[in-house]
Parts: C-alpha cells; sequence; structure tokens
C-alpha cells in the first residue's frame, strides 16, 4: 500500500478538462450573451477540443502532474503562469494558422485565455489542495541505513504524505528485545496505525514473528524498500540485498514492449537523423569557426550486457580527454561547444548507433568505458544496470538535477544516486515510463534553453 494518493494525477487531469469545457462555455457565454447551443457553439466545441489537447500535453512537459508540483506548491502558481502563457502563444498560432474551422474567434479567445487562468489557478491552488490534504497517520520506522533516516526526513517534512513517523528504530543499535517493548509501547500510547520495517533485514525478522497478532489492532505492515520508492522514485541502495535482484531484476521483458520502443526508435531515428544530417555542415562550420580543431569526438561506450560500442558526438571541450570527469579537469566548453551542450545538439551523432540498435532514446544512460570500470569497482551492483539497452535519455537525467551542460554525475556520490533511478527504471521499465521521460525530457531541456 503506497503513503502516495496514485489517483490524485488522474483527479488533476479530469479537473482541468472540467475546467477547459466550464471556460469555454462561459467564455462564449459572455462573448454573445446566449446559453451556448446551436451550430456555431458546435463549431467552437470542436476546435477548442483538439486544442485542449495541445494545452495538456504543455501542462504533462512542464510536470503539472508530476509528483513534485503536488509536494513543491510554492512553485505552483509560476508552473502554471509559464504554462498559460506558453498555451496562449499555441491558441493564437492554431485559430490563425488552421482556417478549417471557419471560425476566428477573437474575442471568444480571449475570454477563454482570462477565464481559463482563473479557474485553473483556483483549481489548482485552492480547491485541489483542500480535497487531498489529509489528517496523517502516526507511524514508526524500522530499519538502518542512510536511506531510512532519509526517509524520515522526507516524510515528515511534507505534510502532502498520508504519515508522520512518531518514532524510529534503527536496527543497527536496537536489541530484538528492546525493538518489541518499543514497538508496543508506541502502539498503545501512540495510536500508531502503520509500522513501515525492513523485511529483508535478518534483524526484524524475530521482532515481526512476536508482533503479528497488531494486524488485529487494524495496524499496518509496509516494506521500508516499497515506501522509499514511492516517495523516490528511486531504489534504496543500502536496502537492497542480492535477493532483491533476483526477485526485480530480469534481462526478461515483454516481447510486445520491446517491438513497440523498437519501432519508435527507428521512427523517429529516420526523422532526426535527416535533420542530423541537414545541420552537420553547419555545426562543422560553426566548431571550426571557433578554435579550429576536430568537429567529431569518438568515445567507447559500455552497452546492454556489458558490450562495448563506439559513438560519434559533435566536439564540445578544448581537447579530447578520457577517463576524468569534468570536475577532476580544467577541460572546459569552448564557445561553441557551450551552446550545444545546453541545446543537447552534441548528441545527435548518437542516432546512428539507435538506428544500429546499441542505443535507445529512452533508457540507463551508457558510461564512458574508462569511466565505467572506476564505477564499477566503487559501487556494489552498478554492472546491473546494463542489463538493458542504454539510452540517451533516462530516468535519472531527468530526475537528478545537473548544471546547464552537464549531463553527466561528476563524483562517485552523484553516480549512487544515479544508479539508484537506474536500478528504478530497470525495475520498473514500461512504455508508459518511456513515455513520462520523454515529456520530463522536454521539460528539462526548454528549461536549460531558457536560462
Amino acid at each position: 500500500m503506497s503513503i502516495i494518493n496514485k489517483r490524485e494525477p488522474i483527479v488533476l487531469f479530469l479537473g482541468d478538462i472540467v475546467i477547459f469545457y466550464a471556460s469555454l462555455w462561459l467564455a462564449y457565454f459572455l462573448r454573445f450573451s446566449e446559453i451556448p447551443g446551436g451550430t456555431l457553439f458546435k463549431q467552437h466545441l470542436l476546435a477548442f477540443s483538439l486544442l485542449f489537447v495541445f494545452w495538456i500535453t504543455v501542462f504533462f512537459i512542464l510536470g503539472l502532474y508530476n509528483k513534485n508540483v503536488f509536494f513543491f506548491h510554492g512553485r505552483l502558481k509560476e508552473v502554471l503562469l509559464k504554462a498559460h502563457v506558453v498555451n496562449s502563444i499555441i491558441s493564437f498560432i492554431y485559430f490563425y494558422t488552421i482556417p478549417f474551422f471557419g471560425i476566428n474567434p477573437k474575442i471568444t479567445l480571449v475570454f477563454y485565455i482570462v477565464i481559463s487562468f482563473m479557474l485553473i489557478l483556483f483549481w489548482r491552488v485552492f480547491i485541489s489542495n483542500f480535497i487531498f490534504l489529509k489528517k496523517r497517520e502516526h507511524a514508526i520506522l524500522v530499519g538502518e541505513g542512510e536511506e531510512m533516516f532519509e526517509l524520515n526526513k522526507e516524510v515528515n517534512g511534507n505534510d502532502r504524505y498520508g504519515l508522520f513517523f512518531d518514532k524510529i528504530f534503527d536496527l543497527s543499535v536496537t536489541s530484538a528485545e528492546d525493538l518489541k517493548n518499543g514497538i508496543t509501547r508506541a502502539v498503545e500510547e501512540n495510536g500508531i496505525s502503520t509500522i513501515v520495517v525492513d523485511f529483508r533485514n535478518i534483524k526484524s525478522s524475530p521482532t515481526l514473528a512476536s508482533l503479528q497478532d497488531l494486524v488485529f489492532n487494524k495496524v499496518r505492515f509496509l516494506d521500508i524498500n516499497n515506501v522509499y520508492e514511492d516517495v523516490f522514485d528511486r531504489v534504496p541502495l543500502s536496502l537492497i540485498n542480492h535477493n532483491w535482484f533476483v526477485e526485480n531484476v530480469s534481462s526478461y521483458t515483454e516481447s510486445t514492449y520491446d517491438i513497440l520502443k523498437r519501432l519508435m526508435d527507428v521512427i523517429l531515428g529516420i526523422i532526426l537523423g535527416a535533420f542530423t544530417l541537414l545541420i552537420t555542415p553547419f555545426v562543422a562550420l560553426a566548431i571550426k569557426l571557433d578554435d579550429g580543431g576536430k568537429v567529431f569526438t569518438k568515445q567507447e561506450r559500455v552497452g546492454q550486457n556489458n558490450h562495448h560500442f563506439y559513438v560519434f558526438k559533435f566536439r564540445t571541450l578544448e581537447r579530447i580527454e578520457e577517463g576524468v570527469w569534468h570536475k577532476e579537469s580544467k577541460n572546459n566548453p569552448t564557445r561553441v561547444g557551450k551552446i550545444l551542450r545546453v541545446t543537447s545538439i552534441d548528441e545527435l551523432p548518437q542516432i546512428l548507433n539507435i538506428l544500429k540498435g546499441e542505443l535507445s532514446f529512452i533508457g540507463p544512460r551508457s558510461d564512458l568505458a574508462s569511466l565505467e570500470t572506476r564505477l564499477r569497482e566503487s559501487l556494489s551492483h552498478y554492472s546491473m544496470r546494463y542489463i538493458v539497452r542504454p539510452g540517451i535519455s533516462g530516468w535519472a537525467q531527468v530526475n537528478q538535477q545537473y548544471a546547464p551542460g552537464h549531463i553527466n554525475p561528476q563524483t562517485i556520490d552523484e553516480n549512487k544516486v544515479r544508479l539508484a533511478y537506474d536500478l528504478y527504471y530497470v525495475k520498473n521499465r514500461s512504455l508508459m515510463l518511456d513515455l513520462v521521460i520523454a515529456l520530463r525530457t522536454i521539460q528539462t531541456l526548454l528549461s536549460r534553453t531558457g536560462k
């Protein structure tokens, strides 16, 4: 059972649709001073219905259905304003370039834009917050490791979660007897309704066996690993063991998913490949005029099942280096390189690897072979991320926050977090997750280029 309301994005989506149509109804009423109906309104209804598809897509791209928006309401008004500005521009372009609908709703469109913004703002900031904000359950957290304390800080610091941890029991310093007595006392005195515990930890097994009767008092037990994944969208590395990989990670996937993903890679790869061929002479000229150096860099990468392959990228640094992170070197981006990195144009030559089947658009980002050895030696289970085909953009890239132009983590600790996100993707990969990553990648690119 999740401590996060998984229906919230669906309710917000349906609420947004209702607001869009209600705004159209009101705009038409104010414009023509009549109850909406008849042929003219039906024409407006058809035209605006197709427009709403673009509006909802913009909402997805800007993250208005992401969990982060629910938890960081300080940004919500800013994101809503940005979305409405973008959608307003789309609306004017839409109606003034597509004469198919036979209407030119100048005044109606202005009414609609103003009304829809006020209603969306009221719905998202006030109504939805009232609907989803609920009384938090008292809970106990049982486990060990840094992720346990990270989970406690995150959950207790945000009232959008359904739990509050009244007490923590660290299994590394708590005896079985103290754990049993402490949990029993906390349940009786604090009205505990939920116990989040590390079921895989052998130190918790004796205590859980003696406390199983608590279920008759309507106390529920949740696995700390599942709760951590729900909250952070990544796996808790310090809490997993080899059994976790046997249970959750497999090289087998549904053939339908594999076929559809590969088909989308090929179709999009052909389209972007043609674009790459078109702009390559101009990028090459810019690089040559900038510093006269090589146009491309050739890198050895690690792919699926630890297969090594080579990729080409447009050169963005002053010199070609391998085996070091950017922070370990004074090798800075060139003037043209900065632009190529911020816009991700430097990645486009990798379309060839996608068409060859060595890369995908979506998947764990491939490592330089020279750096992969360091990472595998420093991080346990690191090689498991190669059980799937790597990608140009992945779950880690859209979740971790990097400086513009720095698409790779620069330290072992940063790569540890990346591994946690990558293993989450390996465990949960699906077309829906790939779509979310694609939309959030667009969001990241737009925010980068807008800085």
